[in-house]
């Protein structure tokens, strides 16, 4: 079979953490060419040469470039020479629209590894700005959450005539690096009022709030998580119709969880400022108990509904990691772009990309078994199903 020839991909924040993992899964999984951006020409050549050492000659694919998103003009400039662009610069709040408002001009994909609810409705806002103009694809939040969780949902739910709940946990591993982007989303997430989706319409709570245990496959295991908004707040009930939705984070030390849900409930009652203003301290903390726990780390669901012959059902599934974790977060964007690569209909404008049905239960197999990642189904038991 003839291989296309190999395309660019543009991935902003490069330098960053995820931006790294992400180029990396590139270099490994395909043969196109990478440009990668920092906020300077410094952090940008940093990366390529962090990548050369983990990918080595692969890296050669790789092109550097500095890029604020501020800048619209450089961000435009870099669109043009891609074939598709990838946003990897977090932390996603506040973050400027200009590489989507690129791609929407340039018809370039667009994709985000983003995970604030605000940054994702504002993506959805600008694609609604436009309904009737022919837009290229756009895929917002697509990372573990929500590409991952929607889709373990839907697969997990198959069959079912009625989904009522939709439950998802991110068990990340302690010895995964913090870089700043990922302590400042942290920071933010601690005692924030979030609106959480439910039967009666929404109810209010606060991050790092109503802790609940999830049983992962070993080597993770039982990890309790605590309440913090997402994206899959918006996107569980918009594609899987489920009216109620919840997004839970448990960290792997006991310790680091408890603390997080003081500060969380300190904050709610404004007893302490901001905690953001200490992601200096957090960072240095973070740092000294890096040490411990492992690299294992998973995402999973919970699900609830009812099948066709009126009877309750419960299923859960998960992905796991036994080491290198993160690569769970890129994966959906990789399999993306391979697929809109290999095949340019694939690719034709469409808009939004609905979070659950992009991939199917052996596309999923195959891409967890080719990184090394369990993937598990458990279909639970029948009840009663209540009226």
């Amino acid at each position: 079979m003839h291989e296309p020839e190999p395309r660019t991909v543009l991935v902003v924040g490069g330098s960053g953490y995820f931006g790294r993992l992400l180029v990396e899964d590139l270099l490994r999984r395909t043969a196109h060419r990478i440009i990668l951006t920092g906020r300077t020409m410094t952090s940008a050549e940093e990366a390529r040469t962090h990548l050369a050492g983990k990918c080595g000659e692969q890296a050669a694919r790789i092109e550097t470039a500095a890029c604020s998103l501020e800048s619209t003009n450089t961000v435009a400039s870099l669109v043009r020479q891609c074939d598709a662009a990838v946003c990897a610069a977090g932390p996603f709040q506040g973050l400027p629209l200009t590489l989507l408002d690129a791609c929407l001009e340039i018809r370039r994909p667009y994709l985000d590894l983003c995970d604030d609810r605000g940054f994702s409705r504002r993506v959805c806002a600008r694609l609604s700005e436009r309904r009737d103009e022919t837009v290229p694809p756009v895929a917002t939040a697509w990372s573990a959450v929500s590409a991952l969780t929607c889709a373990l949902a839907r697969i997990a739910s198959a069959g079912w005539v009625r989904l009522d709940r939709v439950r998802t946990f991110i068990a990340p591993g302690n010895r995964q690096p913090r870089r700043r982007g990922t302590v400042e989303s942290l920071l933010h997430s601690l005692g924030r009022p979030l609106a959480v989706p439910c039967a009666g319409g929404e109810r209010e709570e606060h991050g790092w709030a109503r802790p609940r245990d999830f049983a992962f496959p070993a080597p993770v295991g039982v990890r309790r998580c605590r309440l913090v908004d997402s994206t899959d707040h918006d996107f569980i009930p918009r594609w899987l119709a489920a009216p109620s939705a919840e997004f839970r984070v448990g960290a792997e030390l006991r310790l680091f969880n408890a603390g997080a849900a003081l500060i969380g409930a300190l904050r709610a009652r404004r007893l302490i400022p901001d905690p953001a203003r200490f992601t200096r301290l957090f960072l240095a903390a973070m740092s000294v108990l890096g040490g411990f726990g492992s690299e294992a780390g998973a995402v999973g669901v919970e699900a609830a509904g009812a099948d066709d012959l009126g009877q309750a059902r419960r299923a859960t599934a998960s992905i796991v990691a036994s080491r290198a974790a993160p690569m769970i977060v890129v994966m959906p964007v990789t399999f993306m772009i391979q697929r809109w690569l290999r095949d340019p209909e694939a690719a034709r404008p469409e808009g939004l990309l609905r979070h659950d049905d992009w991939i199917d239960r052996a596309a999923l197999e195959s891409q967890c078994a080719a990184r090394g990642f369990l993937l598990h189904f458990d279909a639970g038991a029948r009840e009663d199903a209540r009226p």
